[in-house]
């Protein structure tokens, strides 16, 4: 139980820090390239830019800021689920971010969403573990101490 909690934590984690982290790599990353020649076939000039350097329409940043919160909210669910018992809200909160993860996640795959699927598979591991090694507030355990 113990290490399938462990597992959940980590999880979460992970999926949190590699979907932050592929949310970095489109804004900052060089996503962008471009290439210039002369038409005398002088050599080629090619550079790369970010997406914060070509222009951002405000609509994206609020889908990603979507994402960097459906993010945190998955780390953050699967460490109060690992560590704190028969509190269903962390349970509830990580089903949900999973779930929206993986809807934005299929809405985006032809942009980012590529770098968004091992999050999405890294939240639905925790997200499994934590129904699976569920136990009650109630539960005494089996002596009914």
């Amino acid at each position: 139980m113990r290490v399938a909690r462990g597992i959940e934590i980590g999880a979460g984690l992970l999926a949190s820090l590699w979907g932050i982290g592929a949310l970095i790599w489109v804004l900052f990353g060089p996503t962008y390239t471009h290439v210039s020649g002369s038409p005398t076939g002088g050599p080629d000039h090619v550079s790369q830019s970010s997406l914060l350097t070509q222009g951002i329409h405000p609509e994206t940043v609020g889908f990603l800021v979507f994402f960097g919160v459906i993010l945190a909210s998955i780390g953050v669910s699967a460490y109060f689920d690992g560590t704190q018992k028969g509190q269903p809200t962390a349970r509830i909160v990580l089903a949900g971010g999973t779930a929206f993860l993986g809807i934005l996640s299929c809405l985006a795959i032809l942009s980012f969403g590529v770098f968004l699927i091992p999050s999405f598979l890294f939240a639905l591991v925790a997200m499994i573990l934590s129904f699976v090694n569920y136990v009650p507030a109630t539960d005494k355990g089996a002596t009914g101490v």
